[in-house]
């Protein structure tokens, strides 16, 4: 006699379709019992014609309340080693001991920047268990070393199918860390050739390789140089130049002979804050190639006289005019050494037409320049 059990208008007169599910728990005499019977009475009011179907009857050893455990697994790295394979370990926990029966799920990885083959060894596991009491197990992928130079590469291993359990995290993030040590030249990392010139990810001598889709661009915004109506010319963006350092934009508008310093919001905008004049150079001609480092701004530009040597300009981050130098005929193509303390520039020395002593040819050639780097500019 279970109290607990006892639903008063169980049906409703002239309808078939109510449900009254009950749920109740046995008395302790019936754990462990070799046999249960089940008995079910109804009562109906005076009068009443009433009929009630039973079914779906389940008798469980666990509580109807009883919460599931929550299943995680946790993301993993290893150092990828030179040779052979090394196991990438992960764990799969439980937030609280599996229930009877245990709990189990299938696992599968997935390319990121690794890819299957070449990278790691593709796993796909079924029926994977952790057992009644327990609250973790590990699965271990094999990473397969090798001596290429390049960056940490990443791949995933997703949980599936569970049983026994809810799912908190279902995905975990696997990191092969580079061991190998890139060459050298003057400083600078040489690294070794992509791995899809290497014959992977598809590739071949007439087959590109698949793209993988590892690296994503999101454009966040544009911006459109300004038009000077003191001008006839039509503004343009030949040359941009990012400053880090001012989170700023230098963008060479040749047309109408002008920097244009655009600053770039952590949101992606993009806000044209100053410019630097340039026609009132020293000996200006036309304005061939812009850069930066650090906040100083160098500008490469011709000679009024096309057979004459050009300059370059260096500027504070605000467009300040510093100092400027003389460089070859036709300066362009400039660009900062990495620690920032030199320039080289391209001379052009295209041809120039007009009257001159002797013929004019074009031969292109590089030359570096010192820079004593004003102190104002950090």
């Amino acid at each position: 006699n279970l109290p607990a059990a006892f639903v008063t208008d169980a049906t409703t007169s002239g309808s078939a379709t109510q449900v009254t599910p009950v749920s109740v728990t046995l008395p302790a005499d019936a754990d462990g019992a070799p046999g249960l019977q089940v008995r079910i009475l109804t009562a109906n009011a005076a009068g009443n014609d009433e009929w009630i179907g039973i079914d779906d009857i389940a008798v469980s050893s666990q509580s109807a309340a009883l919460t599931q455990p929550a299943l995680s697994i946790a993301d993993a790295q290893v150092i990828e080693g030179q040779t052979g394979t090394t196991d990438l370990t992960f764990t799969v926990s439980l937030s609280a001991p599996a229930p009877a029966g245990g709990v189990t799920f299938d696992l599968a990885t997935a390319d990121g920047s690794a890819q299957a083959g070449s990278d790691y060894v593709a796993t796909a596991l079924t029926g994977q268990t952790i057992a009644a009491g327990a609250t973790s197990t590990t699965i271990t992928v094999p990473v397969i070393g090798d001596r290429l130079f390049e960056a940490g590469e990443t791949f995933a291993l997703r949980v599936t199918n569970v049983v026994g359990a809810t799912v908190a995290d279902g995905a975990a993030v696997g990191t092969i860390v580079n061991d190998d040590a890139a060459t050298v030249i003057n400083g600078v990392a040489v690294f070794d050739p992509a791995a899809s010139l290497q014959g992977f990810q598809g590739a071949t001598a007439t087959t590109p390789p698949s793209p993988t889709g590892a690296l994503q661009l999101v454009r966040l915004g544009s911006y459109a140089t300004t038009n000077d109506p003191a001008t006839s010319a039509t503004a343009n963006a030949e040359v941009v130049a990012y400053d880090r350092t001012t989170g700023s934009l230098y963008i060479q508008n040749t047309n109408e002979n002008r920097i244009e310093i655009v600053a770039i919001g952590a949101d992606g905008a993009m806000t044209k804050s100053g410019e630097i004049r340039l026609a009132g150079l020293d000996q200006y001609g036309s304005v061939n190639s812009v850069a930066v480092s650090n906040g100083l701004i160098a500008v490469a530009y011709a000679n009024a006289a096309g057979d004459q040597p050009g300059r370059v300009a260096l500027f504070d981050g605000a467009g300040t005019l510093l100092k400027s130098v003389t460089v070859g005929v036709g300066p362009d193509q400039i660009v900062f050494t990495s620690d920032g303390t030199k320039l080289l520039v391209a001379y052009e020395g295209e041809q120039f037409t007009g009257p001159c002593r002797r013929p004019v040819t074009s031969r292109p050639w590089f030359r570096g320049t010192s820079l004593d780097r004003p102190a104002t500019t950090g």
